[in-house]
């Protein structure tokens, strides 16, 4: 297609999935997959440790 994939992964599609946070020491639950973690400081996307500064998609909450 002639698209970076990550640019898609990250910002692109309606793809829906249910996403749910545990604590650090918490064992995670049959069925579920660790995808990242939450930690404190500004809000920023890692890919391959990373900073991403690619395309992040609708923001539904300020209307870009």
């Amino acid at each position: 297609m002639g698209e970076d994939a990550w640019s898609w992964v990250l910002g692109g599609g309606e793809d829906h999935a249910l996403v749910a946070c545990f604590a650090f020491a918490a064992a995670v639950p049959a069925g579920w997959r660790v995808i990242g973690r939450v930690l404190d400081g500004p809000a920023r996307v890692l890919v391959d440790g990373r900073e991403w500064d690619g395309y992040r998609g609708w923001q539904s909450f300020d209307g870009r």
